[in-house]
């Protein structure tokens, strides 16, 4: 038997956060089809979507939104996602974002 999908380190991170940081878009996906938690946070109030933001990684922030992260999350400096994205220089990431959210917020429009 395995380790838990969840399992976390000695700061929080979880095996998500962990293939988040190190770019790994296979690894992400798999951990998420196993049904990894996508807003658990770590030690510093951070996400996977958190890391994705602060590392850049666009394809990564797209998987993490369309399955369901939240974006409303804040770490424990009250930094969002898209002040993270910001902060880090990463335009990819900061359209990306701002794409989904024109995206949900024209779905919820459509169907109200």
């Amino acid at each position: 038997m395995g380790a838990e999908v969840d399992s976390k380190d000695n700061n929080s991170r979880t095996a998500l956060m962990w293939s988040v940081q190190k770019n790994n878009l296979l690894c992400a996906k798999i951990l998420v089809d196993f049904n990894a938690s996508l807003d658990l946070q770590d030690t510093d109030g951070d996400s996977a979507l958190h890391v994705a933001c602060g590392q850049g990684h666009a394809a990564i922030v797209r998987l993490l939104l369309d399955c369901g992260a939240s974006l409303v999350l804040c770490n424990k400096r009250g930094n969002g996602c898209l002040e993270i994205a910001a902060k880090a220089g990463s335009s990819d990431v900061a359209m990306t974002i701002v794409k989904h959210k024109r995206l949900v917020s024209t779905f919820m429009t459509v169907s109200s």
